[in-house]
């Protein structure tokens, strides 16, 4: 039986690389634009102001654009916010009807479409939306009352809303529009 080898020296020992090291950069290179709107985790706990707009998810519809006229995904912003206007005045009338699931399904519809564009604010508000509708608080969430899943999900729509003002505001300033639509439209 040979002896065993002695260990080697510290300086002669191979390093091993850490795996997570591109999804570290990622995370460090990942820029938002913020603001100061700030929601409600689905389950009750409060949590830090969302960005309005998560930067990683909209550049990737800008690469999408042809030139720098940014004329694809300035399309694609306005039929979002055509869609949204549409969706809260359903959320308005869904409110005031009391109807929860209905609410529970446009809050679901609207988290899709804001993250796609990367509205974080958005997304996160109809996110809680939906659970609320479902008189749950989050995913695994306990269940609630009709009547405070609603009255949570009164004051989350203007939260919501707060959250898609600033983002269309961010968005027109980004494309440098004074309103959506074409100038045909108008």
């Amino acid at each position: 039986m040979s002896p065993p080898h002695p260990p080697r020296p510290p300086q002669l020992r191979k390093r091993r690389r850490r795996r997570p090291r591109k999804r570290e950069r990622e995370r460090q290179t990942r820029t938002y634009a913020h603001t100061s709107c700030s929601l409600s985790h689905p389950d009750g706990r409060h949590q830090a102001p969302a960005p309005v707009i998560d930067m990683d998810t909209f550049s990737q519809i800008l690469e999408m654009d042809d030139d720098d006229t940014h004329e694809f995904s300035l399309s694609i912003v306005e039929n979002y916010m055509e869609q949204a206007a549409a969706t809260f005045d359903s959320m308005s009338a869904a409110v005031d009807a009391e109807n929860l699931p209905e609410l529970s399904r446009l809050g679901h519809f609207l988290k899709g479409s804001s993250a796609a564009l990367g509205i974080s604010q958005v997304q996160t508000g109809c996110e809680a939306m939906q659970y609320y509708g479902q008189l749950k608080r989050g995913a695994n969430g306990t269940k609630m009352a009709p009547k405070e899943a609603l009255d949570l999900i009164t004051t989350l729509l203007a939260k919501i809303k707060e959250g898609h003002t600033e983002a269309d505001k961010w968005l027109r300033d980004f494309y440098g529009v004074e309103s959506w639509g074409s100038p045909e439209e108008e």
